[in-house]
């Protein structure tokens, strides 16, 4: 998980003009990769510290990136109904293939800041719902717990900002499938009082997954550039995964066929009450477990509740 108050450190200067900190924007940077094995930013605009990452098409990105690139990097792009006087055509933000994450949107006239909000094509697809508490988008994971995969900052007053964050493992899940790749587009700029222009040259950094270009003097430096973030996991290997997955099996009472038995979770094992001519129990069928199966539920009052009819999850209210 993200720590807010270090990435305020790398987005705000100290209260004292610490000459340090203005010549070392290169400090943010690190900090963002370094969280990469296990959360990537999606957007953050705080401060000194700007990210914005959109998904392209693996194959394109590597023919293009670096100097090639034509992916439109920017937050405030969205759907629209456009009218050109003979006939109205909708314009999407990622016709090109590409896909869009995180839109910042702003309601023009009533509302002077801006929102964030995320695709639901996104959310969708990994099965994702906002859960206050947690104050981000939450699945259940294969223990039956409340997992938090995208989380949401927003930040009022003078550090004033926005973040967004999704956990890497599902995010490597989500490009496998779709056969693209994470580019990012950073900005990492500190300018102390004195600073009035650059007179330091521009150094060129570039990586096959990264270009970046630095500037460093005494009262000021910058780092800015693009970053390419790509699935550690292929689409091979989670189709393989899925095929060894394994299914709990439970006792139970098959009231269907009026008789005790054990019953797999597995696809195809059982059915719903609509179908017909088959011995298969139903999907709606009481399952029995030992005391102690149910001791780690008992003992987690923050996520379930549990008297002698039924257990539930707090968050989701059963």
């Amino acid at each position: 998980m993200i720590d807010i108050e270090k990435l305020k450190s790398l987005a705000f200067p100290p209260d004292s003009e610490e000459k340090d900190w203005y010549s070392n924007a290169h400090e943010a940077f690190d900090y963002m990769v370094s969280l990469l094995d296990q959360e990537v930013i999606l957007y953050a605009c705080l401060g000194n510290f700007y990210c914005y990452g959109k998904l392209g098409k693996t194959k394109q990105i590597d023919q293009d990136f670096p100097d090639e690139l034509q992916l439109d990097l920017s937050p405030d792009n969205g759907w629209c109904i456009d009218f050109d006087g003979r006939k109205f055509s909708m314009l999407a933000p990622d016709d090109k293939g590409e896909e869009q994450l995180v839109f910042r949107r702003c309601f023009e006239s009533v509302e002077s800041e801006s929102r964030i909000e995320v695709s639901q094509r996104l959310l969708q697809s990994l099965n994702l719902y906002w859960l206050d508490n947690r104050n981000a988008y939450c699945l259940l994971n294969n223990e039956g717990d409340i997992e938090p995969v995208i989380r949401q900052y927003e930040f009022q007053g003078t550090g004033q900002g926005s973040i967004v964050t999704i956990s890497r493992a599902h995010l490597d899940r989500y490009m496998a499938i779709t056969d693209t790749v994470l580019v990012t587009q950073f900005e990492f700029m500190r300018t102390s009082s004195s600073f009035s222009h650059w007179f330091s040259d521009v150094e060129p950094r570039q990586t096959t997954d990264m270009s970046a270009h630095i500037r460093k003097q005494g009262n000021a430096s910058l780092f800015e550039g693009l970053i390419i973030v790509r699935p550690e996991v292929t689409k091979k290997q989670l189709i393989a995964q899925r095929k060894k997955s394994q299914y709990a099996k439970f006792k139970s009472w098959d009231w269907k066929n009026k008789k005790r038995t054990t019953i797999s979770c597995g696809p195809g094992a059982t059915v719903n009450y609509f179908t017909k001519n088959s011995d298969l129990p139903w999907e709606v069928t009481p399952a029995f477990f030992k005391p102690e199966v149910l001791a780690k539920y008992k003992a987690d009052h923050e996520n379930t509740t549990y008297n002698t009819e039924r257990l539930g999850a707090v968050a989701l209210g059963i």
